[in-house]
C-alpha cells in the first residue's frame, strides 16, 4: 500500500478460503504460489458526492495509467489503516487526519467532523474470496483471490499524490464515472469498476 509496497521481501499473511489465517510469506512468494491475501480497498466521496480516485503512474506495473480507487496488500504490522489511507491521498500533508468508526456511527461522525481537515472512514463489507483483477501494460490481465477490507468514507480537503506512484487525484460524480465505464473501460481499474457496480449505493449516500 506504501510507496514501498513493491518490494518483494515484505511479509504478508495468507488465508484459506474461510478467511483464517494459514501461514506468512514474503510478498512475492505469495504471488508465485498464488496464495489468498488481504486487500483494503477505499472509496471515499467528498461533500459533492464525488469519488475520489487516483491516476495510477504509466511507470506502474499493474494498471498503469488508469483511474484507480486507493488501496491494495496490508501487510504484516500494518495496523493504523486511517494512516494508510493518508499515505496514498493526502502524501505529506502532516495537518489532515483520518479516523475508523464503526458503521452505526459513521454518519453522526460525519454531522459532527470538519472533513476539511479530517478524513471519516468505515468498513462496509469484508469481501472473501475476491477475484482481483489487474491490467498489465502490454495488455494482458493478472488474477488474484483476495479477501478485502472494503471502506467508505467522507473527506473533503486538500488531497497530495504520492511521487512516482500516483499523477493525480481527482474526484468523479457518479454520472461521469458511469460515463467513463460506458466510454472507455479500459481508462478505469477492474476492480474499482467491480466495486462501483456493487456498491455504489454505498459510496454515493
Amino acid at each position: 500500500m506504501s510507496q514501498s509496497s513493491e518490494n518483494n521481501a515484505e511479509m504478508l499473511y495468507y488465508y484459506n478460503e474461510k478467511g483464517d489465517v494459514l501461514g506468512s510469506a514474503p510478498r512475492k512468494e505469495i504471488h508465485d504460489r498464488g496464495l489468498i491475501n488481504k486487500h483494503v480497498a477505499y472509496l471515499i466521496t467528498n461533500c459533492r458526492n464525488q469519488l475520489l480516485l487516483q491516476l495510477r503512474s504509466q511507470n506502474k506495473k499493474d494498471n498503469p495509467g488508469v483511474w484507480d480507487k486507493p488501496g491494495g496488500h496490508v501487510l504484516i504490522g500494518e495496523q493504523d489503516l486511517a494512516r494508510e489511507f493518508l499515505e496514498e491521498m493526502c502524501h505529506e500533508l502532516p495537518d489532515i487526519s483520518a479516523e475508523i468508526v464503526p458503521i452505526e456511527k459513521f454518519k453522526h461522525a460525519i454531522r459532527q467532523t470538519d472533513l476539511g481537515g479530517k478524513a471519516i472512514l468505515t468498513k462496509v463489507k469484508t469481501i472473501l474470496n475476491f477475484e482481483s483483477i489487474r491490467r498489465r501494460s502490454d495488455g494482458t490481465h493478472v488474477k488474484e483471490i483476495v479477501h478485502v477490507d472494503l471502506f467508505v468514507g467522507k473527506y473533503d480537503g486538500p488531497l497530495s499524490a504520492q511521487p512516482n506512484e500516483v499523477e493525480k487525484i481527482s474526484p468523479f460524480s457518479r454520472q461521469d464515472l458511469i460515463t467513463l465505464i460506458e466510454k472507455n473501460p479500459e481508462q478505469v481499474g477492474p476492480d474499482t469498476v467491480k466495486y462501483f457496480k456493487q456498491f455504489a449505493s454505498k459510496i454515493f449516500e
